[in-house]
């Protein structure tokens, strides 16, 4: 059991777990153990498994993505020139090592292709400077593009409690005064909690 293990079960399973939290917590509503009556919302900044050497542009992203399938290429040569080389274990375990990085690095591309068109809906461009306003010998630097993590491609660069801004989620729960107990749980990659409240109290009502 580790991190990975633990997260990669959240991931898959996130509808069942959210509706243990759901019957558990009807559970004590039923034994009047806790209550809705007054609902207590705070966030918190959970620190995401990627390192801010991990963030990368476009061109970076491409450069990766090459050598990921030049790597993943040059290892099945490899093995097919020689299939004695490696035990099925070494080859099991570089065989999934490569397709892990492959993978990660098309999930970043992904993600940015998200943003990206995103952030094209969102604001139109500018219309270019007219020719003659241009000082001569200058070139317009091109403005730039999102960084995403080739380790998780989700998370988001937060600022901290501490002050400090590190690769993180924005974790936000609903707690009952009474009992202590968790009635309510959001996770996303915003790092502000503006608008949050209505759509907790939405699921409540809801649940």
């Amino acid at each position: 059991m580790n991190h990975k293990t633990l997260g990669d079960f959240r991931v898959d399973h996130a509808a069942v777990l959210a509706r243990l939290l759901v019957d558990g917590f009807t559970a004590m509503l039923a034994a009047r153990q806790a209550s809705l009556d007054r609902v207590a919302q705070d966030g918190l900044r959970v620190r995401a498994a990627a390192g801010a050497a991990s963030f990368r542009r476009r061109p970076t992203l491409a450069t990766l993505r090459v050598a990921a399938e030049q790597q993943v290429s040059r290892l099945r040569q490899e093995i097919d020139a020689d299939p004695g080389m490696l035990t099925r274990r070494q080859q099991a375990q570089r065989e999934r090592a490569s397709a892990e990085r492959q993978r990660r690095v098309e999930q970043a591309f992904a993600v940015m292709d998200r943003l990206d068109a995103g952030r094209r809906d969102a604001k139109p461009a500018p219309p270019p400077p007219p020719a003659d306003t241009t000082p001569q010998g200058s070139t317009a630097r091109p403005a730039a593009g999102p960084r995403i993590s080739t380790t998780d491609p989700e998370a988001r660069v937060m600022k901290m409690a501490d002050g400090g801004f590190r690769p993180a989620y924005n974790l936000g729960f609903a707690t009952d005064p009474q009992s202590g107990m968790i009635a309510g749980v959001s996770l996303d990659n915003r790092g502000t909690d503006m608008g949050k409240l209505a759509p907790m109290n939405e699921a409540l009502a809801r649940d």
